[in-house]
């Protein structure tokens, strides 16, 4: 049985707001297969921007490499299109303005065919894109200014028909130090397959080396790392069948967080 991973990289704020940042705040892939259209596939892109802080004007369209994972090579290029562009709702306005944020949801689309005679390598394929920068403010993180976002989905050979698990756009929840906090984080499937969550260390890159193509991770502050990306007792953890988060926040700050959900 193959997996299909699908990651999705967020911004975790304790105390006031659950996301923040000076351009992209989180976002990521997904696949659907048309299954009125053999062959043919919506590639989706979700970013989640600051609106009041950005630092950069996002594109009318978006770049994504597909590669195979068995060589690494690259085999297509798509361009997705900007299609909607809507503002993300915050549990508290008041404080929202208070903090100066203010987010939207950025989705850009393209309806691609995928043909068999070149799509079909046991080992799969996976879409990559990446953007620039995090916020400059994120405690846990090195060097949060320079630091990219790389977004990475996997997905089998087209030989199995498969759809990749979709996140719906995340409100603007807020986490209070001391108390528990839960938020149901989980991905929906249109296919229906059996869901498998996991926090782990996001990507900033995506390098060539002797042929190899290997995503670099972020480089954690000291003090953090995979299983304490946001510090609480208990930290944050993910229940890894219903994708649910919860965290008793002991610190103040804006943190970074990534959830990788995994298809079955």
């Amino acid at each position: 049985m193959r997996a299909l991973r699908c990651l999705l990289v967020c911004w975790g704020w304790l105390v006031p707001a659950w996301v923040g940042a000076t351009h992209i705040v989180g976002g990521g892939f997904e696949l659907h297969a048309l299954r009125d259209q053999p062959g043919k596939y919506r590639v989706v892109l979700n970013l989640f921007n600051d609106d009041v802080n950005a630092r950069n004007t996002l594109r009318a369209t978006a770049r994504v490499d597909v590669y195979a994972k068995a060589t690494g090579n690259r085999v297509l290029r798509l361009r997705l299109s900007q299609v909607s562009r809507r503002p993300l709702v915050f549990a508290n306005e008041a404080c929202a303005r208070l903090r100066r944020l203010g987010f939207s949801a950025v989705r850009y689309e393209a309806v691609v065919e995928l043909p068999a005679a070149q799509f079909s390598d046991p080992a799969g394929y996976f879409l990559t894109t990446s953007n620039c920068c995090r916020n400059e403010v994120v405690d846990n993180i090195a060097n949060p200014g320079d630091t990219r976002m790389q977004f990475y989905l996997e997905f089998p050979p087209v030989t199995l028909v498969n759809s990749s698990p979709a996140f719906a756009a995340p409100n603007g929840e807020y986490v209070c130090r001391g108390e528990p906090f839960t938020m149901a984080f989980g991905a929906t499937d249109a296919d229906g397959d059996q869901l498998r969550y996991a926090l782990v260390t996001p990507y900033q890159d995506l390098t060539l080396s002797g042929g190899t193509r290997t995503f670099v991770p972020v480089q954690w502050q000291g003090g953090y790392d995979e299983q304490n990306q946001i510090p609480g007792s208990p930290s944050l953890r993910i229940d890894p069948a219903t994708g649910v988060l919860t965290v008793t926040a002991t610190n103040l700050g804006l943190h970074v967080f990534s959830v990788e959900a995994e298809e079955f």
